[in-house]
């Protein structure tokens, strides 16, 4: 433990005997996300194999702040510490700036410690701490109304078209949990190869059903009996969390995604959400646009990182020689190599 500031704000590392003080101040702070709850912390442990570090910051007995962080060992590629990897958002949840003052300080000596080469704080709010910051992404997010129809009357005519003409072709949705995580897998895992991106194994998304029985839900959209389309979302307080969304390009003409996108947005409305994520995106995306086309509204993110041993902010440009080739080459594998391959490259991929 560590003293900062006041003499009675101290730092705590997580334990197993903190889980109902850590959930209960997830629970009542107006800053948490469902990507703050402990859960989070065995699906990464059990599932992908990395240690982790959750930070408690207390004050006069009472947690006043929060800060999970997981330690990714890449073989030939270096060390990281991430908050929250795999995962939309993550950062520091905490009542005051003295607080995050003390966790921040922390995870940078971890990151010292460790001989990691970089922090990364997925932060919904920028830090003032000394941190370089990225601000290319965003995250998209729809103010829902108690009547879907509402919501329906604010989408553009050729955007009701398409998911009226996509119903009349003969797509259905079925929202459930476990039943449904072969059929999301199955698309996930083919729209993934066609990225050019390895993929996650199975029992990762068995591990987040598992750590979040009541809290995750799978929609599937079938077309005569095959399921082209999947989403995976998250639950918390009043909103809902989009995770992962695919369709087979095959039958794109058929618009699943429309048609996919609005029924999750209906279901929100319908059982009394009042916000949905579409999840992050990069400005001015492909993503980003076909988000916006149901009203999603761009907040700035800022991921923050204390630079250990490395120059630059690390990323990933898509327009890079070497990055083009990679993914030509993961495409031309057959899609049983990606399942079988890809989870071994996947979980060392923070993105």
């Amino acid at each position: 433990m560590k003293t900062e500031g006041r003499c009675t704000m101290k730092l705590i590392y997580y334990t197993d005997e903190h889980f109902d003080r850590w959930e209960d101040y997830i629970k009542r702070s107006e800053r948490s996300s469902l990507y703050h709850r402990i859960g989070w912390k065995g699906v990464v442990e059990k599932s992908l194999g990395h240690k982790t570090c959750y930070l408690l910051a207390e004050d006069e007995g009472r947690i006043v702040g929060v800060l999970p962080l997981v330690l990714i060992s890449r073989p030939f590629f270096g060390r990281c510490v991430v908050s929250m990897p795999f995962l939309n958002y993550g950062g520091i949840c905490a009542d005051s700036d003295e607080a995050e003052h003390l966790l921040v300080e922390e995870a940078v000596e971890i990151t010292r410690r460790e001989n990691a080469d970089y922090l990364e704080l997925r932060q919904m709010e920028r830090t003032p701490h000394d941190l370089v910051t990225s601000e290319d992404k965003v995250a998209m997010l729809i103010d829902l109304e108690s009547d879907p129809e509402v919501l329906w009357s604010r989408f553009n005519p050729k955007l009701r078209q398409t998911i009226r003409k996509a119903e009349k072709s003969g797509l259905q949705i079925t929202v459930g949990s476990e039943e449904n995580i072969e059929r999301f897998y199955d698309v996930f895992s083919a729209n993934m190869r066609e990225l050019g991106s390895p993929v996650y194994h199975k029992d990762f998304f068995r591990a987040v059903l598992s750590e979040f029985p009541n809290e995750m839900l799978i929609f599937a959209v079938t077309y005569r009996g095959k399921t082209i389309g999947a989403a995976f979302v998250g639950l918390f307080k009043k909103r809902v969390e989009g995770f992962w969304a695919s369709s087979l390009r095959e039958y794109f003409d058929l618009s699943p995604n429309e048609y996919l996108y609005w029924k999750q947005l209906e279901y929100a409305c319908g059982h009394g959400y009042s916000r949905f994520d579409l999840g992050r995106s990069t400005k001015d995306s492909g993503s980003f646009k076909f988000k916006r086309k149901f009203g999603a509204q761009p907040k700035q993110l800022y991921w923050q990182y204390y630079l250990n041993n490395v120059g630059e902010i690390p990323q990933m440009n898509p327009k890079s020689v070497k990055y083009r080739v990679a993914i030509g080459l993961w495409r031309r594998f057959p899609l049983r190599v990606t399942k079988l391959v890809g989870p071994q490259i996947r979980k060392y991929l923070p993105q």
